[in-house]
């Protein structure tokens, strides 16, 4: 339609002046790095961390390194405390205006702080990556597209705080005439993300993406979330052509009533749509007669994203998966080149990089200097207020485009689990489980959580393995200790969001047999990271472990509770 064609371009104009700039900083990578931190610095000397880290003297880089140490979020626990008392001029003497939540390591969760700048350093790297892509994939010009639209997470106590804590969606990243555009284009309103009902957001986000035959382009994260979304279709599908035929809504749970004549509002009765449906249906679900046009998919095809892609690809064969870049709540790190594969390049002038070679962690490297083929975790500085603020990703370098590096994400370090956006971190985990074994009185000899396939899904294990002394056969004591960690688990903000959604199984309990095993369960766990390729020196036993299949590797049973 001219009508999507005439909103998709205004769009993909609306990024050009932020592809020009980029392309800019692109042509002295070192220079435009520099100018960043230095501004970051001149811009916050009246802060108090300015002041305690002597900012006014800070004038290059090795200033910059021998002042500021790096920082874990941690470090900075009774800044955000002080910010959310309504403290100014703590980290940025401009005001924080959000602090986004995000899963923690000592704390179930973290609040990032955000300020006008640093949505414009987002913006920074998004609106290139979009240029870039709406002018090599010219299909998507054609119709609509749906932004991941998530429901609203509200923890059950949110701190006091005197700063909004925010909680929005993709359309948060773009400016007020972008998200209109992309408000008018998207066939789902923004407004279902207020929705807490899951089942009741499902319903209601396949009933305006059905009702929809111009969709060419789909945006979401992790690709188990489409996947989870449409899977309630094939038995809520003659319900949705209803409501598509007589213009009602009628999900499976319960809904604000002032919200739903929100929504309603968007929802028109479309007698043809729902006729073309139901000659469709009865030849099966086939996603690719509902939606046509559809032509591409964006999502997470690196680390464990990357094991998923194929079920996107059996349900829509002949879309293409365009891969996200690399973003955190605490920053923007890289996005896709379609001209170089979809391969990820540094998003150079959003934030101030540095690079922690790993798993040495000894030198440190800028940009620019950088060499492929080497392994990195990031170190970043932005205008949110972190400043040497290490993040847990770990990247390698696979190349460069005009002297950029190209990064390809690796997964998270040894001390972070995330297979899906949960980001469990090994200290919040050991400090849960600590406190429920001294709770429920339980010895352990060995003990370690991590996830593992059930079926069709994902779920953590506990793996346990008691002292002789110490009778854990109690299914009531076992029972409760489960649901006690599980329901300290689901205070990670990322944790309980999966669990909710449905890509993570609920826990379960391993119990380790030592008279099964051929060796102690630390013996075994450390034989088998030798086999993962880590020197039998540098294994240290984790209460936390990425790496699927342990029950395979331990010998015991599964505790039904």
């Amino acid at each position: 339609m001219r009508f999507h064609w005439l909103l998709n371009t205004l769009f993909k104009r609306s990024c050009l002046p932020k592809a020009r700039q980029f392309d800019r900083a692109l042509k002295n990578i070192e220079v435009t790095q520099s100018k960043i931190l230095l501004n970051m610095i001149k811009s916050n000397c009246g802060t108090e961390f300015g002041a305690k880290h002597k900012f006014a003297s800070i004038n290059s880089y090795q200033d910059f390194q021998n002042n500021v140490p790096l920082m874990s979020y941690e470090d900075y626990g009774p800044m955000i405390d002080n910010i959310m008392a309504g403290t100014q001029n703590v980290l940025t003497c401009q005001p924080i205006h959000m602090l986004e939540p995000t899963s923690g390591s000592t704390a179930s969760t973290k609040y990032i702080p955000y300020t006008t700048t640093l949505k414009q350093e987002f913006q920074k790297g998004i609106m290139p990556w979009l240029y870039e892509m709406y002018s090599n994939y010219p299909k998507i010009l054609s119709g609509t597209s749906y932004w991941s639209i998530t429901p609203i997470y509200k923890p059950e106590s949110e701190p006091s705080s005197q700063v909004p804590i925010g909680f929005g969606n993709d359309g948060s990243y773009f400016n007020r005439g972008q998200r209109y555009c992309i408000q008018k284009l998207s066939p789902v309103p923004f407004d279902v993300c207020r929705i807490t009902d899951i089942e009741s957001f499902r319903y209601i986000t396949l009933l305006f993406l059905v009702k929809d035959k111009h969709l060419t382009f789909l945006s979401i994260w992790n690709p188990t979330f489409l996947n989870l979304l449409l899977e309630p279709l094939k038995y809520w599908m003659p319900q949705i052509i209803d409501d598509i035929e007589f213009g009602t809504i009628t999900p499976p749970g319960q809904c604000d009533d002032q919200l739903m004549t929100m929504i309603n509002s968007y929802h028109r009765k479309d007698i043809k749509r729902a006729n073309e449906l139901r000659v469709l249906n009865k030849h099966g679900i086939i996603y690719e007669t509902i939606w046509p046009k559809l032509s591409y998919i964006s999502c997470w095809a690196d680390g464990h994203a990357k094991e998923y892609l194929k079920d996107i690809a059996k349900l829509f064969p002949k879309c293409q998966i365009l891969p996200k870049g690399l973003i955190a709540t605490e920053c923007f790190v890289t996005f896709p080149l379609s001209q170089k594969g979809n391969q990820h390049i540094l998003a150079i002038n959003s934030h101030f990089y540095e690079f922690l070679e790993y798993p040495q962690g000894e030198n440190i490297k800028l940009a620019h200097q950088l060499e492929a083929g080497k392994h990195y975790t990031i170190i970043v500085t932005t205008s949110g207020g972190l400043y040497r603020y290490k993040m847990d990703d770990i990247v390698e370098v696979i190349g460069f485009y005009k002297k950029a590096p190209l990064l390809k994400f690796l997964g998270r370090s040894e001390k972070v689990s995330d297979w899906f956006g949960e980001k469990l971190n090994e200290k919040h985990v050991d400090q849960i489980l600590t406190h429920v074994f001294e709770l429920h009185a339980i010895i352990p000899e060995f003990y370690m959580l991590s996830p593992e396939r059930e079926s069709d899904r994902v779920g953590y294990v506990l793996y346990l393995q008691c002292s002789q002394e110490h009778n854990t056969t109690d299914q009531a004591d076992i029972q409760k200790c489960v649901i006690e960690i599980e329901n300290q688990l689901c205070s990670n903000y990322h944790y309980r969001y999966c669990r909710e959604l449905g890509q993570l199984a609920p826990l379960r309990l391993f119990l380790i047999d030592e008279n099964k095993m051929p060796a102690s369960a630390t013996t075994v766990y450390l034989q088998a990271c030798q086999g993962h390729g880590h020197k039998l020196g540098d294994i240290k036993p984790s209460v936390l472990n990425s790496h699927d299949g342990w029950a395979k590797k331990f010998k015991g049973s599964f505790v039904t509770h």
